[in-house]
């Protein structure tokens, strides 16, 4: 290892713990003004701690979401997250098995098996985080009346656990988009992925609205809903999709980008790849 590369490791180390050190000093300072949370309001990272490390309390929790019909809000729908968290990497399996012997097999998902092995873990984390604000009633602010501030963060757990489903799927492969102007593949199945669950937002805004009974749905409430579903749920989802799918060694001395295969790549968008293009 040469001298200089040494003294930026160094560097690099030493700054990044600094950041974190001063990230550490800006909370300290910050909790020393920070008012108390008002009387009967929810503390939330409490309730949500009380189940992760409570296994007895946990199984409870699922045991009402998968069993009890007669639960507020959406909690009756938690269960079904868990069909295609089981479904999707039994079937992705099956594809890879079949691939070995029949190579032009179509490819529905486009992932590896640390994904496969992610997903089921990300959807059930997930959703116990959703399923424990809708037994807690953590949609609602008791102590304002209104919508609950944890109420974004349930919306963008769920739009996450629709994207991680979808990404996978190579829609312009399906629609041979990619032969059309294969720079735009990575756009178009992004594009369809956020469509899909544009449409599904709206549906469940628009069911909401149809019973004032069961749920209590405003219009400034239903958009953020939905901006949490598409836009943090995308985002979130489409970081853990690129870290174990769309793996390539970035290089700053060149503009362009080359995948582990050393195929060049000039856009992080760009999907993957597949096994057929790199034998070609």
């Amino acid at each position: 290892m040469k001298f200089e590369d040494g003294l930026r490791i160094v560097l690099g180390v030493t700054t990044l713990s600094t950041l974190f050190i001063i990230a550490a000093i800006a909370y300290t300072e910050f909790l020393k003004v920070a008012g108390a949370m008002p009387e009967g309001a929810p503390d939330i990272p409490a309730i949500l701690c009380s189940y992760f490390v409570n296994p007895a309390k946990l199984a409870d929790l699922w045991n009402q979401l998968l069993f009890r019909t007669d639960l507020s809000g959406s909690s009756n729908l938690i269960k079904y997250t868990l069909i295609p968290a089981i479904l999707i990497p039994v079937y992705y399996v099956f594809q890879e098995r079949i691939k070995i012997h029949t190579p032009n097999y179509p490819t529905i998902f486009y992932a590896n098996y640390a994904y496969m092995v992610v997903l089921p873990v990300a959807i059930f984390l997930l959703q116990t985080m959703n399923g424990i604000a809708q037994i807690n009633n953590l949609y609602w602010d008791p102590v304002a009346n209104i919508a609950g501030r944890f109420d974004f963060a349930t919306h963008s757990a769920t739009g996450t656990t629709f994207f991680l489903c979808l990404l996978p799927v190579p829609w312009a492969s399906w629609f041979s988009i990619e032969k059309l102007y294969r720079p735009a593949s990575g756009y178009f199945d992004n594009l369809v992925n956020i469509a899909i669950i544009e449409i599904v937002s709206w549906y469940f805004e628009f069911n909401e609205s149809l019973h004032p009974e069961r749920y209590m749905n405003f219009l400034g409430n239903a958009q953020s809903d939905v901006v949490a579903n598409i836009i943090v749920g995308f985002l979130v989802a489409y970081l853990i999709y690129s870290k174990l799918v769309d793996r390539y060694t970035r290089s700053y001395d060149s503009a362009v980008e080359m995948d582990t295969n050393g195929h060049g790549r000039t856009s992080w968008i760009i999907r993957p790849l597949t096994d057929v293009e790199k034998e070609s």
